[in-house]
Parts: C-alpha cells; sequence; structure tokens
C-alpha cells in the first residue's frame, strides 16, 4: 500500500475512541463470565423437585427392568408354591431348615422389595437435603466442587433410577456397569506387555517395561462389566451421606502433598532452575491431572473472580494461600488457571520461581539438596574401559559397568542466556581432569598421547557428585572404589565427595584424533572427562553471582557433599546406595522436542483426592 493510502487511513482512525471500545469489549467479557459463574453457583445450590414420578424417568429400560424384577418375584413364589401352602408353624412337616422353612423365609424377604424401594428413597431425599444445607452458601465449609457435584449426581441418579435384582436369598440389589482394567492377549492368546517406552505393546518379556519389583507390566485395556452390588454400597457410590461430604481444607492445614501422586513421577518437565517445559509429555499429563484434582468435574472457575469460584475441597484454600505467598506475585488482581496449577507443582516440588521469571523467593537450601540427590540425579558416568593387549600402540577397549564413575547429585549449570555446553578450553592433564574411560592409561606415563598438557578446546556439561581419592589426585570409578577399600582402608578412609563438571575435549586436528583413536581412547574425535567444579567455575561462561541460580545450586553441591563425606566416613553409605540404579546411564535434559505436539493425556489419576 502506498505511504500516501496508509497516512490517509491513519488520519481517519480514532485510536482513543478505538482503545476505549476493546477496553469495553474485555469488560463485558468478564461481566459475562461473571453472570455465567453466578448462574452456575446459583443452580447448583437449587433445590431439587422429588417426585416419586420422576424416578428413573430417563432411563427408557427402567419400567422393563422393574417388570422384570416382577416376573422374578412371581417365578419365585410359583417354584416355592407347594412348600408355600404348608403351614410354617407346622413344626413336623416345615422344621427350621427344612425346604418348607426355607422358601417361607425367602418369600418374606421377597415381600419386602416395596419396602427396600421406599427405604431407599426416603433416605436419597433426606440426605440430599440435609447436604444442601450443609452447603449453606460459599462460606460454608463444605461449599467445593466435589460436594456440588455429588448433589449433581445424584439429581442424575434419581431420574436414572437404578437395574434391580434378586440375589440368591431374595435381598433387593442394584445392578451396575462398571468399567474394570483387564489383561490383553494377542490374537494367538499370547499375554502383551507394555513395552520399555511406553508407547506400544510386545509378546516379548525382554522388551517390556518393568514395574517396581521388576516385573513385566501387562497391558491392560478398559472393559465395561456388570457388578451386582447391594444398595447401601450403590448408595455410597452417590457421597450425600453427611458422612460422606468432604470439608474444605483451611489455610492452616493445606498440604501441598494432596497432590504429589498427580505428578507425574518422571518431573524431567522441571529443569534445576525451576523452569516448567509445558511441551513436555509429563506435564501434560501432570496439569490433566491436576485439572481435575482443583477445578472438579463442572469446573466454576473464573480467572477474573477467584475469591468467588469454587474449587474442590482439598484445594478450596489455594487462592489465599496464593494471595499470601511472600513474593506477592498474586497479591491482587486475576489468577489464571496455569498460575494456579504451577503452584501447586512449585508446592509440591520445593521449588520457587517455577515460571521462570525470576520473581519467586530464591531456593530453600534442603528442598534443593533433596532434589538433587532423588532417583533421577543419581546413577553412573561412562564410556567405555580400556584393556591394553599385547601391542601397546594398539590397545583394546570395550564397554565395562565396572569402569563407570557413580554420582550422588547432579545439576545443570545456567549459562546466562547461552546453551548448555559452550566452548572453553581446559587443561589436557591427568593433574586436572579424570578420563570417563581409559584412565589408567592416560595417567601410566607408558604412551604418547597427543595434545597431553596442552590447553584443549572443551564442552563444559552438567555438574555432579563423585567420590574424590585426595591421594591419587582423581575421581574413583565403582570398581576403584571397591579395590580401595578392600585392599587399603586408610587411603579409601581418606576420600571425600566433590563437585565435578563433566566435560568433552575436542581434538584440534587430524593428527591429534588419529592419535587418541590409536589408543583406544575415542572414536569420534572427542574425549569425556570430569574434573573439579571448583577449578572450573571460574572458566564456565554464566552467572556466579550470589543471588544467581548458579551460585546457589553449587553452594547447595558443596554442602550435599559434606553430607555425602560424612554418611560415608560413618559407614552409613552401603554398597548399595552408592551408585543410584545399576546400569543408569548419564541423565539427559529433557526438552520440549518430540513432544511438542503431543495432546494432553488422559489420567486414570484424577480422582485420586
Amino acid at each position: 500500500m502506498p505511504v500516501a493510502d496508509v497516512s490517509d487511513l491513519m488520519s481517519k482512525r480514532n485510536l482513543v475512541q478505538e482503545a476505549q471500545g476493546w477496553l469495553s469489549l474485555d469488560l463485558q467479557k468478564k461481566e459475562q463470565a461473571r453472570k455465567e459463574l453466578e448462574s452456575k453457583k446459583k443452580d447448583a445450590l437449587k433445590p431439587f423437585d422429588w417426585k416419586m414420578a420422576d424416578w428413573g424417568s430417563d432411563n427408557p429400560y427402567f419400567q422393563e427392568q422393574l417388570q422384570d424384577l416382577s416376573q422374578d418375584y412371581y417365578n419365585h413364589v410359583y417354584s416355592m408354591a407347594p412348600y408355600l401352602s404348608m403351614n410354617p408353624g407346622d413344626m413336623e412337616n416345615c422344621p427350621p431348615g427344612s425346604p418348607c422353612a426355607n422358601a417361607h423365609r425367602l418369600k418374606n424377604t421377597l415381600d419386602g422389595t416395596a419396602g427396600a424401594f421406599k427405604s431407599f428413597q426416603t433416605r436419597f431425599q433426606n440426605d440430599y437435603d440435609a447436604a444442601l444445607d450443609l452447603l449453606g452458601d460459599k462460606d460454608s465449609i463444605y461449599y467445593n466442587q466435589d460436594n456440588l457435584q455429588a448433589l449433581e449426581n445424584a439429581k442424575g441418579e434419581w431420574m436414572k433410577g437404578f437395574k434391580p435384582a434378586y440375589n440368591q436369598d431374595g435381598r433387593l440389589m442394584a445392578i451396575i456397569t462398571d468399567t474394570e482394567k483387564v489383561p490383553q492377549k494377542d490374537e494367538n492368546g499370547n499375554a502383551l506387555y507394555v513395552t520399555e517406552s511406553g508407547d506400544g505393546t510386545t509378546t516379548n518379556k525382554d522388551d517390556a517395561k518393568l514395574d517396581n519389583d521388576g516385573n513385566p507390566v501387562q497391558a491392560t485395556a478398559d472393559q465395561e462389566v456388570e457388578k451386582m452390588i447391594t444398595l447401601d454400597e450403590y448408595y455410597d457410590k452417590l457421597g450425600i451421606g453427611k458422612d460422606k461430604l468432604k470439608k474444605n481444607a483451611s489455610a492452616n492445614d493445606w498440604n501441598p502433598e494432596t497432590f504429589s501422586d498427580l505428578i507425574t513421577p518422571d518431573s524431567s518437565f522441571i529443569d534445576d532452575g525451576g523452569v516448567i517445559n509445558k511441551d513436555n509429555k509429563n506435564y501434560k499429563t501432570t496439569y490433566t491431572n491436576l485439572h481435575g484434582a482443583i477445578f472438579g468435574a463442572t469446573d466454576m472457575y473464573n480467572p477474573e473472580d477467584p475469591e468467588g469460584s469454587v474449587l474442590t475441597a482439598n484445594a478450596a484454600p489455594i487462592i489465599n494461600m496464593m494471595r499470601n505467598d511472600p513474593s506477592g506475585n498474586f497479591k491482587e488482581g486475576s489468577i489464571t488457571k496455569d498460575q494456579i496449577i504451577d503452584y501447586v507443582i512449585q508446592n509440591v516440588m520445593g521449588y520457587d520461581g517455577v515460571d521462570g521469571d525470576g520473581s519467586g523467593g530464591g531456593f530453600d537450601m534442603s528442598e534443593l539438596i533433596s532434589r538433587m540427590s532423588d532417583h533421577n540425579h543419581t546413577g553412573e558416568l561412562s564410556t567405555y574401559s580400556i584393556n591394553v593387549g599385547g601391542d601397546a600402540d594398539n590397545p583394546t577397549y570395550e564397554m565395562g559397568e565396572d569402569n563407570a564413575i557413580a554420582y550422588e547429585g547432579m545439576f545443570t549449570i545456567e549459562h546466562g542466556g547461552k546453551e548448555e555446553g559452550q566452548i572453553t578450553q581446559a587443561t589436557f592433564s591427568p593433574d586436572e581432569i579424570t578420563l570417563l574411560g581409559g584412565d589408567d592409561l592416560f595417567r601410566s606415563g607408558e604412551y604418547d598421547i597427543d595434545g597431553l598438557g596442552r590447553d584443549l578446546e572443551i564442552t563444559y556439561h552438567d555438574a555432579y557428585l563423585c567420590l574424590w581419592d585426595p591421594d591419587q589426585g582423581k575421581f574413583l570409578t565403582k570398581k576403584e572404589e571397591e579395590a580401595l577399600k578392600t585392599d587399603n582402608p586408610e587411603a579409601y578412609a581418606k576420600c571425600e565427595y566433590r563437585p565435578a563438571v563433566q566435560v568433552t575435549f575436542h581434538a584440534t586436528d587430524g593428527d591429534m584424533e588419529s592419535n587418541w583413536q590409536g589408543k583406544g581412547l575415542t572414536d569420534t574425535g572427542t574425549i569425556k572427562a570430569i574434573m573439579p567444579l571448583d577449578k572450573a567455575r571460574s572458566q564456565i561462561q554464566g552467572d556466579f553471582s550470589e543471588k544467581s541460580s548458579n551460585f546457589q545450586k553449587t553452594e547447595a553441591m558443596d554442602e550435599l557433599a559434606k553430607r555425602k563425606t560424612e554418611e560415608l566416613r560413618s559407614g552409613e553409605i552401603t554398597d548399595g546406595s552408592i551408585g543410584g540404579t545399576e546400569g543408569e546411564e548419564e541423565n539427559e535434559e529433557t526438552g520440549g522436542g518430540d513432544d511438542a505436539d503431543i495432546d494432553y493425556e488422559i489420567s486414570d489419576k484424577g480422582d485420586v483426592l
């Protein structure tokens, strides 16, 4: 469009009027949301018109089911007619325990059907009305999504009725349809197991995902089955009795751990800085779980009116907690659903600033130490082990768990906006580093290793807490640790846990790469190693000022090192506790990646609360 046309167009616009129009539209939307919320709340507490004629009226088969029950009654009575014609008081022909006595007892139970129906309906109505009184208004401790939903379900059950039936004793029962998980099999009848990746099935147990006991997890599928239950059991499902209604948690006893089971065990969607990756599939599963547990099935939440909204019983005080949060982030104004869910995650996981905006109150030392040393942050660092053969210039190498270096904690270094793995330099020397494969060869001095003693380009990675031998000036492999513990207890007693940073050395040219490959140190032109974090810290690009995440995490790592060293020297750390999960490889950072286009998953934990 020509400049003149644009100028002419702009001169005809009233920007103030437009801005007022947008503001007016925004206010209209907020007002509409408020009215819809108020309407929902008003309808939720409307007394139900209990009409007997409405009982089961939404079930097109209800009358037929009642007729079937009546037919069953007559079939029972007809089949027992010879015994029922006898006098139940005749002790000679109808003694206790005889077919005659049993027939009369069954007939009496069957005749109580009408009374059982009436008693059930009366209990239904009385408990509903009592629950409605307890809810009262939004200031009641019973006023929450759980109880409002229970009342709504009760009205629905009244209109639906239930499928009645007799058990073998003539007692009135209810038949319900329930969903159960049943084991899956292939077309040949072979059991199917969940694959290790969790996204498929297999008949091979060796390829299956394992449960906590090491058993293959069998694949299951939902299947609807009919169950016969007592009227009391059916009634308990409604949850409208006074002892069934849920009281709101108070701000004083709100426990974030209530929601811990709703967060996926793999919390890789939170990095060590507390930032959430919302494209990660584990976050999406967690979000789905928490959404149902916080906002309920009918979802009566309005972000513009948090205090006027209705959450579930366990989530009721969350808004108050957020308003009074020391950070002051939610002191006034609207609060979105995402903010509420992230706030719960923050409190469960013990992290501040989960939105990544730096507005949190900083890291709590004990919580940070706990997170650094949990099962997701312990394991082993390894590449391969070196076996020097008869030809010293051509050693062989192979994978080996014994030569892995165990770590008891880890964290990701933040690089001040730069990507993890920035390039800098470090000395390629046994005095500075410990190789993650071939360190014995590296230290022996018997071989001419190109680059030894020179400053080479390296890539920095994550920080780990590993066992350091001060006498040898190196980090110990699992095999070396066991040998030292057995052969030289005095030297082992001097060992300590020390923070380390993993680095990758890069060959400067083809000759160096060939030399490394010839010694079996690499097959890629790079060599992995770890070095003490305190030696590397000054070279790492990133903020290590006192208020920075890096500073706080290294402080926590130092404290964790002290604790682990004390445990080690007091004998509290056993062989099985060092090194985390056997065979676990180096942790990889989980980002959005392939998860970015995954939809929210349906979780079976939505009703855990």
